[in-house]
């Protein structure tokens, strides 16, 4: 966190700016930290403040308790950054500029991922669910959207889509957004150049050896199939997405990861038990 705040202090420029941390921890050790954290960049910035969240609420509603602390019309923008993300170059001031050149509601920004440099978009292969930076090999139709590790959505805009969807606990909250926006005639933006950024990757999500650990193999399927369940231009690919999961889980559970395999099973079922329950109250 704290790499994080130091980059983001040059990408200000005097520009009037509102940092809010949540911590998702439920731990009071961890929760003193970022207290002191606090305390140290209090004249960083016009304000910034930390949100102790009762319970982990993951990234949807962990991102919306953070935003409802600016008040409607307080910013020009609402950043949302993952922390394991840092500011290479760039303002905030030229992102608002640029987004209101192009008249865009939302965006990704450039970022470094392993030595790497690309858009900060994602797409997600429709057939399988499965995501691939863009760049990538895609197969059959798809869907373009901007990454969540920093994401700019105009402040209309937010209160417009009433922030994330709190169904989705981990993953598949941007697409969700992208759709949700397009069927409101909001589309997202080519991504922003005025800023760049660099994305661990990965980070908060997966285990030490690079792999998804058994809560987010579990959250990364039930979040697909909900994903899938609302949007009615989805559910032709319900039964595809199944089948190529049910193949993911299969192969875990030969190499011997049989507790993920069972994660991924298990995520899908969720998935298909959801009755629109969410992690929070929204915006």
């Amino acid at each position: 966190m704290n790499e994080l705040l130091r980059s983001l202090i040059p990408a200000t420029e005097k520009q009037s700016t509102y940092v809010t941390i949540v911590d998702n921890s439920e731990n009071e050790y961890e929760l003193d930290k970022l207290n002191a954290i606090r305390e140290d960049y209090s004249k960083a910035f016009s304000e910034i403040s930390v949100k102790a969240a009762p319970v982990n609420l993951g990234y949807a509603a962990g991102h919306n308790l953070a935003q409802r602390s600016v008040g409607k019309g307080r910013c020009a923008i609402r950043m949302l950054l993952n922390p394991d993300v840092r500011i290479l170059r760039g303002t905030i001031k030229g992102a608002i500029s640029e987004l209101t050149k192009t008249r865009s509601n939302f965006a990704s920004v450039e970022t470094v991922e392993k030595g790497i440099t690309t858009d900060g978009e994602a797409t997600m292969e429709l057939l399988t669910s499965r995501t691939r930076p863009n760049g990538h090999a895609v197969f059959g139709p798809r869907q373009a959207y901007p990454g969540g590790h920093c994401l700019l959505v105009t402040d209309e805009a937010w209160f417009r889509l009433c922030g994330l969807n709190e169904s989705y606990f981990l993953y598949c909250e941007e697409i969700d957004l992208t759709l949700r926006a397009k069927r409101a005639g909001l589309d997202h933006s080519s991504p922003i150049r005025a800023l760049a950024v660099q994305h661990e990757g990965g980070g908060t999500t997966k285990t030490s050896d690079g792999e998804l650990g058994i809560t987010a193999t579990y959250h990364s399927a039930r979040s697909r199939i909900i994903l899938y369940r609302s949007f009615h231009n989805l559910w032709p690919f319900i039964p595809s997405v199944v089948a190529a999961r049910s193949v993911l889980a299969g192969i875990k559970f030969w190499k011997g990861f049989r507790c993920e395999a069972m994660s991924e099973i298990k995520g899908m079922a969720a998935g298909f038990r959801w009755r629109g329950e969410k992690t929070g109250d929204g915006v």
